[in-house]
């Protein structure tokens, strides 16, 4: 016997019971192929899916979602840079503890950025990335944490002091 399809509305009722956002954008993007407004409530409560939301099926910003989306720092950062494609400095407290502190940096502020660098140098990664893309030379406060990574260190190494 073949399986019954969901009715959209049981659908939907049965994503408000398991408060699930992920699930909600799925459909909204592969069954609406577009916005979704009974789900948006749930999906806005989701950082990256708020985020995803406003990107791929609002194609602009989403400003009942933005007090979600900030909370997180990866995604308040995505949201910036592609769906704002500016600054948001009411997420910057969580952007410069993120992973796309640099990328922030450099496509917003397009120069040093020291209120983010205290977090940005603790990362080896982001510190040394940080050092030739924005200071474009050598960051000696941030060697000792770069150095924890070797992968970093030898691609830092290579472009200071080689």
């Amino acid at each position: 016997m073949p399986l019954k399809p969901l009715k959209i509305k049981e659908r939907l009722d049965k994503i408000k019971m398991e408060d699930n956002a992920r699930q909600a954008l799925k459909i909204a993007n592969n069954i609406f192929q577009g916005r979704w407004p009974e789900a948006e409530p749930i999906i806005m409560k989701d950082s990256r899916a708020a985020f995803l939301y406003a990107f791929h099926t609002l194609h602009g910003p989403w400003k009942e979602a933005e007090p979600y989306i900030m909370k997180n720092g990866d995604d308040a950062a995505g949201y910036a840079l592609h769906v704002l494609k500016q600054r948001w400095p009411e997420a910057e407290y969580n952007i410069k503890k993120s992973q796309n502190a640099v990328a922030y940096a450099y496509q917003i502020f397009k120069r040093r950025w020291p209120e983010a660098e205290p977090y940005i140098k603790k990362d080896p990664i982001q510190a040394s990335s940080y050092a030739l893309n924005i200071l474009k030379k050598p960051w000696p406060e941030a060697e000792p944490y770069i150095k924890l990574n070797r992968e970093a260190w030898s691609w830092y190494y290579h472009h200071f002091y080689k």
